[in-house]
């Protein structure tokens, strides 16, 4: 089943009763046509492109600068813009994009594994793999998604 990725983020805000300001947020985000990466946003900033993190995260998908060199790395975005603002909703969305992708096809589609890594890195995939408790935040961040993922018909493929 195809999924309106546009629906899916009106009915987050609806559900998290979101101001109308943060549409532009989901109207960007909605252009990578990725369900998952609209429940993300959700669970990151609630669409808010000026929350700043005490972990220095930015912008709606909360990325860093080793999240950029990630997916530089990576070669999703090659050759990196010579110019690029993360505080900025277009560069925030596409890099966020490249790296959620980069993590779906790294962990072959492991929601668990791929989510573990998007908030709190190769570290916290590791403690998932040997049976081990993720970091409480990382955890936190998991079940958040999961829950929301499920409380919004509009976000689901299955």
């Amino acid at each position: 089943m195809a999924v309106n990725t546009l629906a899916c983020g009106l009915a987050l805000m609806a559900t998290l009763g979101l101001p109308p300001e943060r549409e532009a947020a989901v109207r960007e985000v909605a252009k990578y046509n990725s369900p998952d990466l609209m429940v993300l946003a959700a669970v990151e900033s609630g669409f808010r492109q000026e929350a700043v993190s005490s972990a220095d995260a930015v912008g709606v998908l909360q990325l860093t600068f080793i999240a950029v060199k990630e997916v530089y790395a990576q070669g999703c975005l090659y050759p990196l813009p010579a110019k690029y603002d993360l505080h900025t909703l277009r560069d925030n969305a596409l890099f966020g994009y490249c790296f959620y992708s980069y993590l779906t096809s790294l962990y072959k589609g492991d929601i668990l594994e791929v989510l573990a890594h998007y908030n709190g890195g190769g570290y916290a995939v590791n403690r998932l793999r040997n049976f081990l408790s993720p970091p409480p935040e990382t955890a936190q961040h998991i079940v958040k998604f999961l829950t929301l993922k499920r409380k919004v018909p509009e976000c689901r493929s299955y």
